[in-house]
């Protein structure tokens, strides 16, 4: 398994909030924006957000569900009016 860190300065971390908890978050934004952009699969980004795949779909958000990364929205040729 990778390993990244990223150091923060203390005042910005929560301190209601352990550090596994604080990390959750940029994982699965990370996570989403890879899916976005096709550079990885529904599953994987569930495993990088630490989520079964159903979960990582929801949290994604009603932009992404129903199509291919990438994708555009708009009308069914994609072409937006």
């Amino acid at each position: 398994m990778s390993t990244i860190t990223i150091e923060l300065p203390d005042e910005v971390v929560p301190s209601a909030v352990s550090p596994e908890e604080f990390a959750r978050e940029p994982r699965l934004a990370a996570a989403i924006h890879w899916y976005s952009r096709g550079q990885i699969s529904q599953g994987k980004g569930a495993q990088i957000a630490g989520m079964d795949r159903r979960s990582f779909i929801l949290a994604s958000g009603p932009c992404w569900r129903g199509r291919h990364p990438g994708e555009r929205s708009g009308t069914q040729d994609g072409s937006r009016e």
